[in-house]
Formats: structure tokens, C-alpha cells, sequence
């Protein structure tokens, strides 16, 4: 077996990857199947002198039992505490507070529960910062709860974190117990360069200019604003401002040329760039990208000291591996698959297609010129290589693609690298000259406002944008699996059967996603926002966003309401507050801080809530009439507030009181397939005919509420404790 690694390794990421999405009987069902598999191969001969198809399905088992045992061992056990009110609760900081819909996020590691032993990690939420410092001790009573329960894909994306609950103080009351700093770990003193290297940077760039200095150089990217971070995501850079193999190869590699200049040994000045590898990832904060670009340099570094031959995919393999026998969970990482198949793009273009792509342009005279066109085709393929590769990863998540992404990376690479150099150096000058002296300061400064600017017109380039529903991405699918084709047929295998196979597979995958294009459900989607005793209802259809009402009495309303809009589209198209009430429009300066909403009907709001709105088209309640895919319209009943939302597949009533006379309302209102109503249902409401009744009320209200209503004939959804979401397809409703 040529490169045993990369079939351990590979096999490992992929069998882990596609059964974390599932419940444990899939997973079980798969370890027998594989184990089965395995057991037969070993009988045939020609497959088991082969080694190839036995190492794939004893790897597969291994991830199989990797992942059950993480499951029951690790993940169900710290589940238990899912729910648990006043418990006493003794934890230590493991970070700095961060800023997120008004409130303070912190995450911790988990001491003691209840006077018993526990070992898990926690993120807290408080209503004010926190005044603490890592790995200080926290204690007091805390409600727990599970992050992302309301969700699925937030639930995976913590679950992969390894951060499963969260919590937030009784009463808001704790007590903080400040450590001296000598009997800290030695994570504080990472912590503590890693502030020292970002307050240099601030020190000698201000405003955004020194947020995307940050981010460049230490991966944290908390200090950037939604609207710039949001840039970098729609023209494809994003990989630029998140710690990978991209910044961890240009460390290493400069402080290596550096070293070998001074004459000191090879082997030497290889052992002392691996070090600054691991500063390096210990400084980004050892996210599941940084880890496996690092083993993957680590393993290079070392190759050539014992002059080994280096194999990337060997390579890749043994990080991945490597990473899923640490941590089963973190095969379900988003960064993580993305940066392993982009690398696994990048690698399969750098071994069987540059040769050929070199060749030819090896033709042209001036060396320079042909210099210069092979670091822009250079760039050019590897980013198309990583895109093709990224792709269907990308558009479950984020539903589009932005061709600018092309000419983006070809700019913003090169520019990144000598910011990033420069910054460095000017944060290091800086201690010891003024601004007006530092020549690096002024250069990096010059080139980051260059670097905005640019970034925020090309985001405007909307055009450029193509989404899974558009008839046009079939167009950028076929050519790009077009691409991958001829990678496979200007390889250097001559056989027909390995050809053949690469062409099959990619159009099959493309044939696949075409028709999953072409046929894809054009639903509506209604998410009932789990916000306690108050209404949110989140409305979507054929990319728009309506919000009726922002309001409730639960501790996190205003968090669930943002994460609902962020795995929507991550925009709001229309809001609807009536009043200035609690239960209809409490969250709306922390949900509009993040959101802003490009046309509001309202009849009151917030203090202070209208001046962030100062770009939003202003409407009164009244002059409510919706939008092409989404009508709307408002009417008030026993000086309550409802609204009708009508699409081409349902029509929604909501009701911001119980205290509405059902039979006053107008006709179309009473004729909707789905009733959602503030604790409970409309007085003389008809819940028959299949209509399906939605109640948003906190926990406790909602249980008595669903069992008086049973009783007389009423079957019904509610809220208390998560989301209710609702799918409606040409009048068929169905729930999540």
C-alpha cells in the first residue's frame, strides 16, 4: 500500500463525518456492516493481498467504534445535566468575555456540580461582563441547558466544539475567585502573548484597519465588525482571516529561509521552525484547521530533516487521523471539512495537473513574464482546485457562490502575506518607536485601508452571486466537475479504468446536484422562536425574510432570534412590531443591532431602537401589505394586534394576545392553515379541519396550556424550551 496514512486517514474523516449527522443506530448498523465487509475481504485473496479495500474497512470500523464510544462515554453522560435548575456550580475561565447580542459569552471548564466532581466544558451567559480573568474560578447557582437544542445545525456545530451546555447565573448572582497568576496553567501565558500581540497591533492601528490586523495574524476575529467579516464571507476570503495552512506555511517557511541564511544547520533550523509552528498554533488557539495544517507542517519539516520523501496526501492523511483518534466530534466540524477537502483539492492540482500547466507555459521567451503569469495561473488553479472541492460543503451551508471569489484570491493573497509580515514587524517596532516613527505602522496601515476598501466593493458586486435555486448554478456546477474531470485525464495514470471511473464519478456528483437544483422545494418555512411568554415568528420563502414581532421574557430570547435569522440568510427583509410592548418587541434594539431590517411597519417602538434604522424604509402598521413572494397584512381586534402572512404554499395568522375575538376577525384571517398565538389560543378560535395551532409561551405555561386544550379536542405545538419550525409546501404543512 502506497500511501497508507492517506487511506487510514481519509477513510477516518469521511465514515466519521457522514455518520455524526445520524443517531447511534446508524452508526451501529454500519459498524456491522463494515466489520462484515472487513471479515470478507480478508478471505478473497486478490482484495487482501491488495491491503487497500481491508485497511478501508477496518478504518471505517475503527470510526465507527471512535465515535459510538465518544457518544456514551463522553458526550451522553454530560447531556444528564441538560435542565438542571439551581445547581451549584464551580467552574474556571477559559476565555475572555465575548460580546454577542447584548449579552456576555464566556467559556469555561467545569469543576464540580453540586459538590460532585465534573469534567465538561460550559459557556455562560451574563447580562453584564463578567470581571474575570482566564482561568479564574467562578461559583454560584446556575440554570444548565443544551446549546442549540432548538436547532439542528447549531446543536451539530457545538456538539463539534465540544462545548455541549451552557448556562447562565440564578438571579444574575455569582462570585468570582481570582487566582494568583503563579498558580495559573501555562494556557494563560499563551493567552497572555496572544493579548500582548493584539494590543501591539491596536496600538498602532486604530479602527477597522487594526481589527482585520488581528484577525490576519491571530485568527480572532471577535473584534471585526458583522458588516466587514460578512465581506470577506461573500467574496470568498474568508479562509484568509481564520489561522490554516496558509499562514502556519508562511511563518515557518520565512523563519526557515531566515535561519538557513545564517549558515546554521539544516536540521537544526528545521526542529526551530517546527517549534514556531507549534507557538504559532498554540497562539491561534488551536482550533481543528490550525491543528491539522500544524501536524502537516510538523510532518513536512521533519520529512526533509530525516530526508524522507514527502507525500502531501501521507500527510493529510496522518492529520486527520490523528485529529478523529483525539476527537471523534471534530470530524463534524465545518472548518475542518472545509479546510481538509480544500487541501485535498490543492494537493490533487499541485501533484497531477501544475506539471502540465508549468510545460506549456515554460514556452513563452521572457522569463519574467512567464514568472509572472505562472504565480497568477498558480494562484488561479489552486483557488478553482479548493472551490471545486469545497463546493457542495458550501452550498449546504451558505446555498451560493460568488464567482469574484477568483479574482479575490489572486489580489488578496499576495496582499495578505505582506500585511502580514509588515504588521508583525510594526507591532514589534512599536514598542520601542512612536507612530510617526514606524515606518511599518504607516506602510501596514496604508495597505489594510487598501485591503477594506477594496474588499467592501467588491462585496457590492451582487450580481457575481449565484444561489443553489438559480437555474445559472448548474452552469458553474457542470464547469467546475468539468475541471475536475480533466484534472483526472491529464493526470500521469494511463489507465483507462481510473480515468473512466474519475469521469463516472463526476457525472454523477454533478448530474446529482443538478437535478437536486433543478427540483429543489421552493417551501415555505415558519419558525416560531422559542422567546418565552411573547411572539417571534420567522417567515421565509424563495429568499426573503419576514419578522413579526420581536418580543418575550426568556433570558435568551434575543439570541434565538438571531441565530433563526442567521440560518435563514442571515438578513431581514421585512419586520413587523406593533407596539412597544414586551411580548411583541422587547429584543428589537439587540436583534436590529446585528440585523438590520430593510423596511419596518410599526406603530411604536423601543427607546432608542429608531436610530438604528436610519437606513431602513419606515412604515406605519397600518400601510402593512408585504412583498412579491410574502403578502401581509395587519388588523387590530379587541385593541389587539394579528397579522396574516399569506405565501403560495400556506397562510399564517398570528395573534400577539389570547385576548382576540376569533369570530371578529375577517374572513381571510380565519380561513389560515396555521393559527400561532401568545399563550394561548384566540377566544372562540376554530381549531378543527386540520388547521395546525402553534403556541409560543414559556415552559411551564405551555405544558398546562397543550393539556386543557387536549382535553377538549385540540392537538397543538408549542414552544417551551425550543423552536417550533414548520415546513409548508403547495398548502401541505409539516413540522421538524
Amino acid at each position: 500500500m502506497v500511501r497508507p496514512f492517506a487511506v487510514i486517514g481519509f477513510t477516518l474523516f469521511f465514515t466519521i463525518a457522514f455518520l455524526f449527522e445520524f443517531e447511534t443506530g446508524v452508526t451501529v448498523a454500519a459498524l456491522a456492516a463494515l466489520t462484515a465487509a472487513l471479515v470478507i475481504s480478508l478471505f478473497i485473496g486478490k482484495i487482501r493481498r491488495g491491503r487497500v479495500l481491508p485497511a478501508v474497512f477496518a478504518s471505517g470500523a475503527v470510526g465507527c467504534i471512535l465515535l459510538l464510544s465518544t457518544v456514551y462515554f463522553t458526550y451522553l453522560p454530560v447531556l444528564e445535566y441538560d435542565g438542571v435548575k439551581n445547581c451549584t456550580l464551580t467552574a474556571e475561565f477559559t476565555s475572555k468575555p465575548e460580546i454577542k447580542y447584548g449579552n456576555y459569552y464566556c467559556e469555561t471548564h467545569v469543576l464540580s456540580v453540586n459538590g460532585e466532581a465534573a469534567d465538561f466544558n460550559l459557556r455562560l451567559v451574563f447580562s453584564t461582563p463578567p470581571e474575570a480573568e482566564p482561568y479564574d474560578l467562578i461559583e454560584g447557582k446556575f440554570n444548565l441547558y443544551t446549546l442549540g437544542a432548538s436547532d439542528e445545525d447549531f446543536l451539530q456545530s457545538y456538539k463539534s466544539k465540544g462545548i455541549w451546555l451552557g448556562g447562565y447565573a440564578v438571579n444574575d448572582e455569582f462570585k468570582i475567585i481570582g487566582l494568583p497568576e503563579d498558580d495559573k496553567p501555562f494556557a494563560k501565558k499563551i493567552l497572555d502573548i496572544r493579548e500582548f500581540i493584539r494590543n501591539a497591533l491596536y496600538r498602532i492601528l486604530p479602527d477597522d484597519r487594526g481589527d482585520l490586523a488581528v484577525a490576519l495574524i491571530t485568527g480572532d476575529k471577535s473584534g471585526m465588525s458583522d458588516e466587514l467579516y460578512s465581506c470577506f464571507t461573500d467574496i470568498g476570503i474568508s479562509h484568509i482571516i481564520c489561522v490554516s495552512g496558509f499562514h502556519l506555511s508562511l511563518w515557518s517557511m520565512l523563519i526557515l529561509k531566515i535561519l538557513r541564511k545564517t549558515g546554521i544547520k539544516r536540521w537544526l533550523a528545521n526542529l526551530i521552525a517546527c517549534v514556531c509552528v507549534v507557538f504559532v498554533m498554540l497562539v491561534a488557539g488551536m482550533t481543528y484547521s490550525v491543528i491539522r495544517s500544524g501536524i502537516m507542517m510538523i510532518v513536512f519539516l521533519i520529512g526533509d530533516i530525516v530526508m524522507r520523501r514527502r507525500d502531501s496526501l501521507n500527510s493529510l492523511g496522518f492529520a486527520l487521523a490523528a485529529i478523529a483518534v483525539w476527537n471523534p466530534f471534530a470530524m463534524g466540524s465545518v472548518s475542518l471539512k472545509l479546510s481538509a477537502v480544500a487541501t485535498l483539492g490543492i494537493i490533487l492540482y499541485t501533484q497531477y495537473v501544475s506539471h502540465d500547466v508549468n510545460k506549456v507555459l515554460d514556452k513563452i521567451k521572457y522569463q519574467k513574464i512567464s514568472r509572472f503569469i505562472k504565480n497568477v495561473v498558480s494562484l488561479l488553479m489552486i483557488t478553482v482546485s479548493a472551490t471545486a472541492f469545497t463546493l457542495p460543503i458550501s452550498l449546504g451551508l451558505y446555498g451560493g457562490f460568488n464567482f469574484i471569489c477568483f479574482f479575490a484570491n489572486i489580489v488578496f493573497v499576495p496582499l495578505a502575506q505582506v500585511s502580514m509580515v509588515i504588521g508583525m514587524l510594526g507591532a514589534i517596532f512599536g514598542a520601542v518607536l512612536t507612530g510617526a516613527f514606524n515606518p511599518f505602522a504607516y506602510t501596514v496601515g496604508l495597505l489594510l485601508e487598501f485591503f477594506i476598501g477594496l474588499t467592501e466593493s467588491l462585496a457590492r458586486f451582487d450580481f457575481l452571486t449565484f444561489y443553489i435555486n438559480d437555474e445559472k448554478i448548474r452552469i458553474l456546477l457542470a464547469g467546475l466537475f468539468l475541471f475536475c474531470i480533466a484534472a483526472a485525464v491529464l493526470s500521469h495514470h494511463k489507465s483507462r479504468v481510473r480515468n473512466l471511473a474519475c469521469v463516472l464519478c463526476a457525472a454523477i456528483f454533478t448530474v446529482t446536484i443538478v437535478t437536486f437544483s433543478h427540483f429543489e422545494s421552493r417551501e415555505t418555512k415558519i419558525t416560531v422562536v422559542d422567546c418565552g411568554n411573547g411572539v417571534s415568528v420567522l417567515v421565509s420563502n424563495k429568499g426573503e425574510n419576514f419578522l413579526i414581532g420581536c418580543g418575550g421574557n426568556s433570558f435568551l430570547g434575543a439570541s434565538k432570534i438571531c441565530e433563526a435569522v442567521s440560518d435563514t440568510g442571515a438578513c431581514i427583509d421585512v419586520a413587523v412590531v406593533p407596539g412597544a410592548h414586551e411580548y411583541s418587541s422587547v429584543y428589537t434594539y439587540k436583534v436590529f443591532d446585528k440585523f438590520k431590517p430593510e423596511k419596518i411597519y410599526f406603530d411604536s417602538l423601543p427607546q432608542g431602537v429608531d436610530l438604528l434604522l436610519n437606513n431602513s424604509e419606515k412604515y406605519s402598521f397600518t400601510k402593512l401589505h408585504g412583498s412579491e413572494n410574502i403578502t401581509a397584512c395587519g388588523t387590530v381586534n379587541n385593541g389587539n394586534n394579528c397579522v396574516l402572512i399569506e405565501t403560495d404554499d400556506t397562510s399564517v395568522l398570528i395573534c400577539f394576545s389570547p385576548n382576540i375575538v376569533y369570530s371578529d376577525l375577517p374572513e381571510d384571517f380565519k380561513k389560515a392553515d396555521i393559527i400561532i398565538s401568545r399563550s394561548n389560543i384566540p377566544l372562540g378560535a376554530e381549531c378543527s379541519n386540520g388547521k395546525v395551532v402553534v403556541l409560543s409561551a414559556d415552559e411551564s405555561r405551555s405544558f398546562h396550556i397543550k393539556k386543557n386544550l387536549a382535553l377538549r379536542g385540540i392537538d397543538c405545538l408549542a414552544t417551551g424550551g425550543k423552536n417550533v419550525v414548520l415546513r409548508a409546501e403547495k398548502g401541505k404543512v409539516s413540522v421538524d
